[in-house]
């Protein structure tokens, strides 16, 4: 039977737990001794030295003990194993994480897994602190902060980038042309160590898309999908209920 990282963890952390009971006794054991000394009790400075040998032997044998005793390969169980153990852990604490296409999502929020570091990312946030219940309880912690996203900020950007690629003079026309946002994406993107994934870009495009209401310089922004071609890239994100929401291109118009 194949042992988890949970199971390897836990089984490290019982011989540890040996290994400092013993650590703890030769500790007290110099305690015992020193108050001993400060005191001037001869008979306990006699009985506690002629103890003292044992309980470090006790300590080195247990230390030794520990040699070879972590041997898990986290690395390969984070490239193939750790995403079932995770979902596990996310389905036990009533923490909804979902996986669509080889991708980790609990929104607002995407999962990447680094096999090499190793680590979890969530977010832009790296951890390295992997054990699974410890990575669903950040989920569910992050979970319950508010998005950071300011929508009208957001959709200024969008515009601003659209107006750009398209050189959208909306005094001389009504309705600007619909424009993949994977294109505006790599524009927002282009400086180099650019950290704005594309998972965190359509998760705020699903929150935009909230607010129908909002303009840019009077503008209103119309998310396009259906005149697009079926080979024209896509941004899916998955929202708080696992509904898949794609998106494919935007264009702005005046309104009335």
């Amino acid at each position: 039977m194949t042992t988890t990282f949970t199971e390897a963890l836990d089984g490290l952390d019982a011989r540890l737990a040996e290994a400092q009971k013993a650590a703890e006794l030769l500790a007290r054991s110099f305690k015992k001794l020193r108050k001993a000394a400060k005191d001037g009790q001869v008979g306990e400075i006699e009985k506690s030295l002629a103890a003292l040998p044992e309980a470090a032997a006790s300590a080195v044998r247990s230390v030794a003990g520990l040699d070879g005793v972590w041997s898990f390969d986290a690395k390969a169980w984070l490239a193939d194993g750790y995403r079932a153990e995770l979902l596990a852990a996310a389905d036990a604490a009533g923490v909804r994480l979902i996986e669509r296409d080889g991708r980790l999502y609990a929104f607002p929020l995407s999962l990447k897994l680094d096999p090499q570091t190793p680590a979890v990312r969530i977010g832009k946030k790296s951890e390295r602190g992997i054990r699974p219940a410890r990575i669903v309880a950040e989920i569910a912690k992050l979970q319950k902060r508010p998005p950071k996203l300011a929508e009208q900020k957001f959709l200024d950007l969008l515009f601003n980038a659209y107006r750009r690629v398209n050189r959208f003079d909306p005094a001389a026309i009504a309705a600007g042309p619909v424009t993949l946002l994977t294109e505006l994406h790599a524009l927002l993107t282009l400086l180099p160590g650019a950290d704005y994934p594309i998972e965190e870009f359509g998760r705020d495009l699903l929150l935009l898309d909230r607010h129908p209401d909002l303009t840019a310089k009077g503008l209103r922004f119309e998310f396009v999908a259906a005149a697009l071609a079926r080979t024209a890239p896509r941004i899916t994100v998955y929202s708080e209920d696992g509904a898949e929401n794609v998106f494919i291109g935007i264009r702005f118009r005046r309104e009335g």
